[in-house]
């Protein structure tokens, strides 16, 4: 009898360890249940994170090769302004000495030898005109100086 109390003495330690890690291991499984739950969300932030940030990037590439364009348009544009500017003046020294008009890089227009045109009259609009017909940029005209080396406004006087 001793050995069958000996032996279910045994049992109910070996029940009782048994009991006792299966509660570690179910602890351990719910911290390790918890620990997933929130990888898996910091993971799905971060592939938020990155998909936002890779639509910034193809944005701001997009935008980089827009500027890129707009840039090679503007040096042409200005490589046309600066052949332009160099046939006035190619002209101006073939001409007879009529002063006209060209904007300078202040936008002020000066008056030297150039197109067929006249400003001593006062008159910008007829300057404004043959610089147009010439298939020249027509600018704003701010002032002039006319050939006696008075400044005259928009207004012609």
């Amino acid at each position: 009898m001793e050995a069958a109390k000996k032996q279910n003495r045994a049992a109910e330690e070996n029940k009782n360890k048994g009991a006792d890690e299966v509660k570690l291991l179910n602890d351990e499984l719910s911290k390790l249940k918890t620990q997933i739950v929130k990888l898996e969300s910091e993971h799905e932030a971060k592939e938020k994170e990155i998909k936002s940030a890779e639509a910034n990037s193809l944005a701001l590439k997009n935008q980089s090769e827009g500027f890129l364009l707009e840039y090679d348009r503007l040096l042409a544009e200005n490589q046309d302004l600066r052949d332009q500017l160099r046939a006035i003046d190619e002209s101006a020294s073939h001409s007879s000495g009529k002063k006209n008009m060209v904007l300078s890089q202040n936008r002020t227009l000066l008056c030297i030898p150039s197109l067929a045109c006249t400003c001593k009259d006062g008159r910008l609009s007829e300057v404004r005109t043959t610089v147009a017909a010439k298939g020249l940029m027509a600018w704003p005209l701010a002032e002039c100086l006319v050939p006696n080396g008075d400044r005259m406004d928009d207004s012609g006087e």
